[in-house]
């Protein structure tokens, strides 16, 4: 039997998928204590991120050096991807998949920080402060 949470869970994660999919990389600003990523769709919509990890990191690595190449992907992704996928697990992080076959994934654990992701457009806000559970 389906629970209240999982049906929750299950429409932020298809508003999630409404809002990123088909839409393409604008802007990418780094700031040292989060990511802030603009894609273009219907609406502009704004994803920020605590930690952004590339898919084979296990946990992030010293911050200089984890911020060099994620940034080395997102820029090259910038104008020139589009979203095909995103997947918010059971623990929180979200995966961002785009065209090509490159994905980053957001941390929803971080310590020391009130939030870890949040994505806004001019419909909705989310906010992920830790797991989905």
């Amino acid at each position: 039997m389906e629970k209240p949470l999982d049906r929750m869970r299950a429409g932020v994660e298809s508003r999630i998928r409404e809002a990123l999919v088909g839409a393409s990389l604008e802007r990418v600003t780094y700031a040292i204590t989060y990511w802030e990523l603009v894609f273009l769709a219907q609406h502009d919509v704004t994803l920020m991120a605590a930690e952004i990890l590339l898919p084979d990191q296990e946990s992030p690595e010293e911050e200089s050096e984890q911020a060099v190449k994620v940034g080395s992907l997102l820029l090259r992704l910038t104008n020139k991807s589009r979203v095909v996928a995103v997947d918010v697990q059971a623990n929180g992080d979200m995966i961002v998949s785009f065209l090509g076959g490159e994905s980053v994934r957001l941390l929803a654990h971080v310590p020391n920080v009130d939030w870890t992701w949040s994505l806004r457009s001019e419909e909705f806000r989310f906010v992920c402060d830790g797991a989905l559970e």
